[in-house]
């Protein structure tokens, strides 16, 4: 079940939290699970939320993919990495996905 992201404490003006995720991002990520299990955050001048709870991740990724739309700091990633299943939007992440879901599914 998706619920309403809690407000991360700490971070700075502008910045945001990405200090703290440069200098110690898997502790950065520890205390936002312990947070709760959606938790919204700032790195740098991008609003962020992070999944913490595997329900939450599960209903997001396969269940409700279509009601959201990949965001700013997505999209500036393209560049860098390329249009694939990260990057893409709809219709081409919905190819994505099936190309990729083999692999993910053990034969027996």
């Amino acid at each position: 079940m998706l619920t309403t992201p809690l407000l991360m404490s700490g971070g700075m003006p502008l910045l945001g939290h990405l200090p703290e995720i440069r200098r110690a991002t898997l502790p950065f990520f520890m205390r936002a699970m312990r947070t709760g299990p959606a938790v919204y955050y700032k790195f740098g001048p991008f609003a962020s939320v992070a999944i913490t709870d595997p329900d939450a991740i599960k209903a997001l990724l396969v269940e409700r993919h279509d009601d959201f739309e990949k965001g700013a700091f997505t999209a500036g990633l393209e560049p860098l990495i390329g249009r694939g299943l990260l990057t893409a939007d709809r219709e081409m992440n919905k190819r994505q996905r099936k190309l990729v879901a083999p692999a993910f599914h053990h034969q027996r």
